[in-house]
């Protein structure tokens, strides 16, 4: 059974991908979601959805993801859309084994600080 504030969700992401004018094809080649799971999200037969999709379908959609979740009302995101290659990004770390993914979060970390402190 589908509560109160997982309907919200599955209203909130239906609305966003209407609005944005998006088929769920359309949704799958940008987001890289396969369009079966973003009709089972859309439609409420999938209530726990990855927040990594949600963050993609709602930068695709030109939504806030804290919208979608419902903890906040503004609807528009701020200017926080994801490039391609962020994007590619995520989908590869959200497949990646456990491990692979500690360690390549690891490494993004430790270039990422060492290059803040070398401007």
């Amino acid at each position: 059974m589908i509560g109160v504030k997982e309907k919200q969700i599955v209203e909130r992401l239906a609305q966003a991908i209407s609005d944005a004018g998006l088929s769920f094809v359309e949704l799958e080649k940008r987001t890289g979601i396969p369009k079966s799971s973003i009709q089972r999200y859309a439609t409420g037969k999938t209530i726990k959805i990855p927040m990594n999709c949600i963050t993609l379908i709602a930068s695709a959609t030109g939504v806030s993801p804290k919208w979608i979740m419902g903890w906040e009302t503004k609807k528009e995101e701020e200017d926080y859309t994801l490039s391609d290659d962020i994007s590619e990004l995520i989908n590869l770390l959200a497949s990646a084994p456990e491990n692979v993914k500690k360690t390549a979060i690891a490494a993004a970390i430790a270039v990422l600080t060492t290059a803040d402190k070398s401007e």
